[in-house]
C-alpha cells in the first residue's frame, strides 16, 4: 500500500466566480492538480519532510497566488492522512488546511 495524503478542497457557499480548479505543490516543484468536493490522492515518500501548499487561480488576480495554504509533513511507510482545504472568504487571503485522519 502506498504512502501518501488525501485531500479534499472546498469553497465557502456561493463562491461562484471561484470557477478554476485547486493545485497543490509539493517541495515547491511537483505540481498536482486537485478537484473542488472531490477527495484526492497524491502518493507520497514516507519518512521524508514535505511541504504541501495548496492555492487556486482566480480570474481577478490572475497573477497573485489566491487562498495560499501551506503544510509540513512526514509519512510513516503505508500512512495515508487526511486533509481538507477551505477557501478563506476574501479570495486572495489564506486558505485553511486542517488535518482530519
Amino acid at each position: 500500500m502506498p504512502s501518501g495524503i488525501n485531500i479534499t478542497c472546498k469553497k465557502i457557499f456561493g463562491q461562484l466566480l471561484i470557477a478554476e480548479k485547486p493545485y497543490c505543490t509539493i517541495n515547491d516543484a511537483e505540481k498536482k492538480q486537485l478537484e473542488w468536493g472531490k477527495e484526492t490522492f497524491i502518493p507520497l515518500q514516507p519518512n521524508v519532510l514535505i511541504k504541501i501548499t495548496v492555492q487556486f487561480p482566480y480570474s481577478a488576480y490572475p497573477n497573485r497566488a489566491c487562498g495560499l495554504a501551506t503544510i509540513t509533513t512526514q509519512l510513516q511507510p503505508d500512512e495515508i492522512q487526511t486533509y481538507e482545504y477551505r477557501t478563506p472568504v476574501v479570495a486572495y487571503h489564506a486558505g485553511t488546511i486542517k488535518r482530519k485522519s
